[in-house]
């Protein structure tokens, strides 16, 4: 691996993100995670590159995933940048279950 590649893995969270270089300059983090609901209806991978509270408008998302899913590569991230992350799942009731907010930084990577 070299400075820009990073991997991640958790329970109902990223950790250990695998990070890669991109032609754009941007970086690429594979996120892992377990711990989902067996009968959750969707589950987000939400990030931001700021911490506000996870606000509508302040953050972008993947998914939906089903709950036997834990893994997304996140093309094109921010080089150089704080990202929060959390994973959020929607139980079988219909409520959300976000995990923590976690944060990884993305290495400068060069074009």
């Amino acid at each position: 691996m070299d400075g820009c590649e990073k991997s991640a893995r958790s329970g109902l969270r990223p950790a250990a993100p695998t990070r890669s270089p991109r032609s754009d300059g941007g970086a690429s983090v594979a996120f892992y995670w377990y711990g989902t609901s067996p009968t959750a209806r969707q589950v987000w991978l939400d990030v931001s590159q700021s911490l506000s509270y996870w606000e509508p408008g302040t953050f972008t998302n993947a998914g939906p995933f089903g709950p036997n899913d834990g893994y997304y590569e996140w093309r094109g991230l921010p080089a150089g940048s704080t990202i929060y992350v959390r994973v959020n799942q929607q139980l079988a009731n219909g409520a959300w279950d976000p995990s923590e907010t976690f944060y990884l930084s993305t290495p400068p990577c060069g074009r």
